[in-house]
């Protein structure tokens, strides 16, 4: 799994992965699903122009 983004003109760029679980019996109990951050990158860019970010 990987997520990649690139802008031409933003000094700040952020990906991320995220795992999803559910709890048993959600459907019926209305539980909401259990996020898990699995990786991320952020890039600054000082001087604008071209910025990339990559998770995997």
């Amino acid at each position: 799994m990987s997520a990649r983004i690139t802008n031409e003109h933003s000094r700040y760029v952020y990906a991320a992965i995220y795992s999803v679980s559910y709890p048993m019996f959600s459907g019926s109990t209305g539980a909401p699903p259990q996020y898990t951050q699995v990786a991320r990158d952020e890039n600054y860019s000082s001087y604008g122009g071209f910025n990339y970010a990559s998770a995997y």
